[in-house]
């Protein structure tokens, strides 16, 4: 599908309420983000207390983002209302992520966010929403990730990056038997960690993504 990013909304109306101090929270970081155009990479990108619709400029656009509460903007799932964004990597992904950063902060409570990306992939992101907001957020909590230890039959550790409903340990030995991870079954899963992003624990030989 392309490196893409998704979103769930449980309650629409909650999120209605929550759009004002999203859109004044992006407008804010403007300065600090890649330009932005309309939704076909042409004119202004709009961002307002009902929506926010936003492409990257000709010819670095992809999909348009928008993030709305408008019920036709969405798909029905059994998971909530559902929509994505595709961008490429390119320029304007910045300005997605901290979009979908500032919609887990303000209406946590009513949407979950994931991610083609890992949790590296959202440190420049979230930091900047952190440095200049003051908001105490990161990847783990926008993602709702886990970076899990693990270790193999020669005691050899690495970190699993997985959603919060755990390390899934058949998974991990298929990966094993098509040799997609330098690794030996049979493996033991430890805790959760909150490093490892730019600065890996000592002795921890790899992250890999579930």
């Amino acid at each position: 599908m392309g490196y893409t990013h998704y979103w769930y909304v449980q309650d629409l109306a909650l999120l209605k309420t929550r759009l004002p101090a999203i859109a004044a929270d992006f407008q804010r970081l403007l300065p600090h983000l890649p330009p932005l155009a309309g939704s076909l990479g042409q004119g202004k990108a709009k961002i307002g207390p009902k929506e926010l619709v936003f492409n990257g400029p000709e010819p670095e656009d992809y999909e348009s983002f928008v993030l709305s509460a408008r019920l036709e903007d969405y798909d029905q799932t059994k998971q909530g209302l559902f929509a994505f964004c595709k961008t490429e990597r390119r320029p304007y992904d910045r300005a997605v992520q901290v979009a979908l950063t500032l919609l887990r902060w303000h209406a946590g409570e009513a949407v979950r966010v994931t991610s083609d990306g890992v949790l590296l992939d959202w440190q420049a992101a979230v930091g900047l929403v952190e440095k200049e907001l003051g908001y105490p957020v990161d990847p783990f909590f926008v993602l709702e990730r886990e970076l899990v230890e693990v270790r193999d039959r020669q005691g050899r550790r690495f970190l699993v990056e997985a959603e919060k409903e755990g390390v899934y340990l058949n998974y991990l030995h298929w990966l094993a038997e098509e040799k997609k991870i330098p690794f030996n079954p049979p493996f033991q899963v430890g805790e959760a960690v909150r490093r490892g992003l730019a600065s890996p624990l000592p002795g921890v030989e790899g992250v890999f993504y579930l």
